[in-house]
């Protein structure tokens, strides 16, 4: 069993994580697995997905004997041989179909989308019939494989049909969305929306090319570079000011594609992150690009730490327990982490069982989330983010437009500083107020009280 595993790890570019890292990762597969199959059966299928789809012999051998539908007959055949008993074919061709997206959806970090719910089947034969419907003619892309069944794609063609990851080509397509909810009075929203227009063009060079109408950002700011322009500071948006200004909270999946997705749950609104960064650096099958993994496992720094606490965490400071009652905003970021990720802890406790039926608890929490927290944090940028840009526009327009939710923000936000010193004196002067008008009452009903002789 240790040395399938250590094959699993090696295959998957997974070898140098820690030793509570790769224990982590196969609880998160002993979790994932259909409750048919042994643990030890299942990792030699999973072992053998990993070479099944990695990239071997020419492109066209791929496309024409790499599907998924190959492969479930390859699966089929192991099955069968594997339980030597006489159960019908259509029995084993269910199992291996539910096995094989198992596997997939399991490696992918995407399984919810691959698992056969009883109300609706799965959600990526939904996406699949939409896109299908959808596809335009002038998309050669898509309409190549218009007539091709879902099972009948690679995993690269699934995913790209579908859209389930973002994409620079689904990245652009969305920003037409995205600058609709830019503020048109806001001169530094006017230069992002012309940098997203024009990201979203038509007539780009190539994916990701930043084009710019000089002549515009002429008319707003001539001296300044609109790249540097359309870049957001990491202070300015992150968890806290997310949490501080707009009343977002964290919300933690396992789905990599929901990562900084700002959605609505239980009448809140909350921000979804990734909680699974060890997933991010493993070898993807063939075809897939490492894009959009490489921009999520760049957002945990400038969303988690976006200042530095300098010596609060050092020394004196760090005997008086500073980090946990400073109001400075340096901890005060550091104390919204780690409750971020003492919640994530909680929520991450499975109970599982084991091969005697005995239950056992298992833990998901992936330590690696706290080394990529402590990395040091960049601003967001549209040429590093190209695939989460749109969902980092939209949730800076959220934060920036959100109505004060609860009394005490409008003593703490400033961005607004004559909404701000305009109630810090109100909230002064109407006490005031009230205390002179009610000695004033006083007064003057004391002066029909009767007097004592």
């Amino acid at each position: 069993m240790d040395g399938l595993k250590s094959q699993i790890l090696t295959e998957l570019n997974l070898s140098k994580l820690s030793s509570t890292a790769q224990r982590t990762y196969f609880n998160y597969l002993e979790v994932c697995k259909s409750p048919k199959i042994f643990r030890g059966e299942y990792l030699n299928y999973y072992l053998d997905a990993i070479h099944y789809f990695s990239n071997t012999g020419s492109d066209s051998e791929f496309q024409t004997r790499r599907t998924i539908q190959t492969y479930i007959d390859s699966l089929q055949d192991q099955i069968i041989k594997f339980r030597n008993s006489k159960e019908s074919k259509d029995v084993y061709k269910t199992l291996a179909t539910d096995l094989a997206l198992n596997i997939i959806g399991t490696r992918l970090a995407l399984l919810v989308y691959f698992e056969n719910h009883p109300s609706g089947g799965r959600p990526i034969e939904a996406a699949y019939r939409h896109r299908k419907k959808t596809a335009t003619s002038g998309n050669a892309s898509q309409s190549n494989h218009r007539d091709k069944d879902l099972l009948g794609c690679s995993i690269a063609e699934l995913i790209g049909i579908t859209g389930l990851v973002p994409s620079r080509r689904s990245c652009m397509d969305s920003l037409w969305e995205v600058t609709n909810l830019l503020n048109a009075d806001d001169p530094r929203s006017r230069i992002m929306k012309l940098s997203l227009s024009n990201m979203g063009s038509k007539n780009l060079d190539g994916p990701g090319r930043l084009q710019f109408l000089s002549t515009s950002v002429n008319e707003i700011y001539a001296p300044l570079d609109l790249l540097e322009s359309a870049t957001i500071p990491a202070k300015d948006l992150n968890l806290y000011t997310l949490r501080k200004f707009a009343g977002v909270k964290i919300h933690w999946t396992n789905n990599v594609n929901r990562h900084m997705l700002l959605s609505k749950r239980l009448g809140r609104w909350v921000l979804e992150c990734f909680a699974m960064p060890m997933l991010l650096g493993q070898k993807l099958p063939a075809g897939m690009e490492q894009k959009y993994m490489h921009e999520v496992q760049h957002t945990y720094p400038t969303l988690f730490r976006p200042l530095d606490p300098g010596k609060h965490v050092k020394g004196l400071n760090k005997l008086m327990q500073r980090k946990f009652w400073c109001w400075c905003k340096a901890c005060s970021v550091r104390r919204v982490t780690l409750e971020a990720i003492e919640q994530l802890k909680k929520e991450t406790a499975h109970t599982t069982q084991d091969e005697n039926c005995c239950e056992k608890k298992v833990s998901l929490f992936d330590p690696t989330l706290e080394s990529e927290v402590g990395s040091k944090s960049k601003d967001w940028n549209p040429e590093v983010y190209e695939c989460l840009w749109s969902r980092i526009v939209t949730l800076y327009e959220f934060q920036n437009n959100a109505k004060p939710w609860s009394f005490w923000v409008l003593f703490r936000d400033r961005r607004d500083t004559v909404q701000f010193w305009t109630f810090l004196f109100a909230a002064f002067i109407i006490p005031l107020t009230i205390v002179q008008v009610a000695m004033g009452i006083a007064q003057v009903a004391g002066t029909f009280l009767p007097k004592s002789k």
